[in-house]
């Protein structure tokens, strides 16, 4: 190590001697040249020029000399990091044969800390780093609800979501219910997730669509015709990319639905969702959907101009409270 510190140091301290000797050593032509004409009969001055007429350009041969003598110096420096890389690869490869179970342990050592930190990394990325690919990402939150005494927090439920609605406290809320259904049509019937979302859904994520448009307020009631919204994965996996999907009918579940959408590449909401269906509550399923602790639904909103995540905890405290005396409404932002 001390020899490869003196080696880099005298590199770097030689240099600008390589400048100053292509300098010195075209002085030495001219005078040389200047001398001999002298000696033939010619004043100095006259010597001189004739001298530096002969070399012709002198700044453009002491660069070309200077580029030449440059690149020398840098093959040479590269030849003796090559040499010195295969030196310490050979003392490296003797030294792990000299003690194979440390060399397996640190190998194995290496390999997991770079694969643990990488894995690391790419959570880190993808949570706190990358920003979301949604619109004024920043007042997206996810309501919930939390035990005072414990601390676990809960989904939240339709009753939540009707007073929101009212509170003035978000531009746009909505609920989402993860389901999965069987597809079937254009292909092997298949397994995939989806989710069950009101009306206001995407117009609160602020997502517009790839292809066709999103679920309009009147396909949210019952008897009104059944329609869905699909990502963009499963438009190219299942339907090839085929833009006449829209207004195609699948079948999900057994039913027929109709596709009215295809939302843009990586931006569906929950993760890894394949298809989105409104929710329609019937008349006679009113009263079990506004219990107050009927958690079976997820929640993201929008704040409203002006609004804070203080400001909207202070306003939680007006509205009615669930059945669980211990349980008060909290939010966090998205995701």
């Amino acid at each position: 190590m001390r020899e490869e510190g003196r080696r880099r140091a005298r590199r770097w301290v030689l240099r600008p001697r390589v400048r100053d000797e292509v300098s010195e050593e075209l002085a030495f032509h001219v005078e040389m040249r200047t001398r001999e004409l002298v000696r033939g009969g010619m004043d100095e001055a006259a010597a001189r020029a004739a001298a530096v007429r002969r070399f012709g350009d002198l700044s453009g041969v002491a660069s070309e000399r200077r580029r030449l003598a440059e690149e020398g110096e840098r093959e040479m420096r590269r030849t003796e990091y090559l040499s010195e890389l295969g030196s310490d690869l050979r003392y490296g490869a003797r030294q792990l044969r000299r003690a194979p179970g440390f060399a397996a342990v640190a190998i194995l050592t290496l390999g997991l800390g770079i694969g643990a930190t990488t894995a690391i990394f790419s959570v880190v990325r993808g949570v706190l780093l990358r920003p979301l690919p949604y619109p004024a990402a920043e007042q997206l939150v996810v309501p919930r609800s939390v035990d005072l005494e414990s601390g676990n927090q809960w989904n939240v439920t339709y009753a939540d979501y009707q007073d929101w609605r009212s509170a003035g406290v978000f531009s746009h809320v909505a609920l989402y219910q993860p389901i999965e259904v069987n597809l079937g049509g254009d292909g092997p019937p298949e397994r995939i997730e989806g989710v069950r979302v009101t009306e206001d859904f995407f117009a609160t994520l602020g997502i517009a669509p790839t292809l066709g448009r999103t679920l309009r307020p009147d396909e949210f009631v019952i008897g009104a015709p059944r329609r869905a919204v699909i990502s963009y994965g499963l438009w190219q996996r299942r339907f090839g990319g085929d833009p006449s999907i829209v207004g195609r009918s699948i079948r999900v579940t057994g039913v027929p639905v109709e596709v009215v959408g295809v939302l843009p590449r990586d931006m569906g909401f929950p993760s890894a969702t394949e298809i989105w269906l409104p929710i329609k509550i019937a008349p006679e399923d009113i009263a079990d959907y506004e219990r107050r602790d009927n958690y079976v639904f997820g929640g993201i909103g929008r704040l409203a101009a002006g609004q804070t995540i203080g400001r909207r905890a202070r306003g939680w405290r007006r509205w009615p409270r669930t059945s669980r005396a211990r349980c008060r409404r909290s939010a966090r932002t998205f995701p």
